[in-house]
């Protein structure tokens, strides 16, 4: 469990480990992981977005590699975004990982944005509920003594670039509804993306 892998880290004697964890919150998480977790009895930390219970989650990741593969052109300017890129197939890639970044860094906003007025998306509360867990099942599997319900923000955005209110927002808000979701306490947190340029170190530091 992710309480014993700070004991094992503080512990000089320690051992190697392994330490599962699963992010965001989809709904295979209960009906594919929870029965391999409980056969092989394998404690996991699932670290919920609560944009995903709440039925507001924007894939962007998703909607960017589909609308890349189908066209052969990509125009942020409707969401003021200044890029505008012809492709080919052969580098599809190279300007997946470009936009990637962009929209990476960008906040909720922007990526509801680009989901709607880039790709199209009519559906996404309908998608985020046929793909993601509900707050119920989010609770059952706090039930389960395997698995652990940790933080990942209210909306799943990179947490390097926000301003103190909205990493407040994000961090300090996210836990407390999950703690009442789930009538437990949360006692750890992963920022989303887990990249070393996704975490704004000094702006969390403050909000302690």
């Amino acid at each position: 469990s992710m309480d014993e892998v700070i004991e094992r880290i503080n512990s000089k004697k320690s051992k190697k480990f392994v330490a599962f964890t699963i992010d965001d919150g989809y709904k295979d998480n209960l009906v594919h992981g929870l029965p391999i977790l409980e056969k092989y009895e394998v404690p996991c930390t699932v670290y919920v977005s609560n944009c995903f219970p709440n039925y507001k989650a924007v894939y962007w990741w998703y909607f960017l590699e589909e609308y890349i593969q189908k066209s052969k052109s990509i125009n942020l300017s409707p969401i003021g975004i200044d890029y505008y890129k012809e492709y080919s197939e052969e580098n599809q890639k190279e300007i997946y990982d470009e936009v990637r970044e962009i929209l990476r860094k960008s906040d909720y906003d922007t990526h509801c944005l680009f989901a709607k007025e880039i790709c199209g998306i009519k559906n996404l509360e309908e998608i985020n509920e046929s793909l993601n867990l509900s707050w119920s099942e989010v609770r059952k599997l706090s039930e389960n003594p395997l698995i652990s319900i940790g933080g990942h923000t209210s909306h799943h955005v990179s947490l390097k670039n926000q301003n103190a209110s909205t990493l407040k927002r994000e961090i300090c808000n996210s836990t407390k509804e999950l703690s009442r979701q789930i009538g437990q306490g949360v006692h750890h947190f992963a920022y989303p993306y887990g990249s070393l340029d996704d975490v704004n170190v000094n702006g969390i530091m403050e909000l302690k």
